[in-house]
């Protein structure tokens, strides 16, 4: 009984530490969010840590300026991607599966 203590400890042990890990890269991503997104306007970041996998969820507003025609600033997320570089391609390929995937790649490093 005394071995499955200290392992069971050691156990929660690892797990609060990989939680810390994941809490402190979670939230260097989040921080660096904004910077690397100006069209996207974040209003609103939470940060589960009580389920299996810790994660973010992010809430933001796309938005382009300079239009031509009607507004200057407008709520348009294929623009405001565009405007960061992603351009739409095949069906499959569009500014936002680009965009997706890059923030994926970049979190990963």
């Amino acid at each position: 009984m005394r071995s499955f203590f200290r392992w069971a400890t050691w156990k929660i042990w690892l797990q609060n530490l990989r939680m810390v890990r994941s809490r402190q890269r979670i939230g260097e991503f989040m921080s660096s969010f904004q910077g690397r997104n100006p069209y996207l306007k974040v209003f609103s970041a939470h940060l589960h840590m009580d389920e299996a996998t810790p994660h973010l969820h992010v809430d933001f507003i796309p938005f382009t300026t300079g239009s031509k025609r009607g507004l200057d600033t407008r709520v348009s997320l294929n623009q405001a991607l565009a405007n960061q570089g992603f351009t739409g391609g095949t069906r499959g390929d569009t500014e936002w599966n680009q965009w997706v995937n890059q923030r994926k790649c970049s979190f990963r490093r």
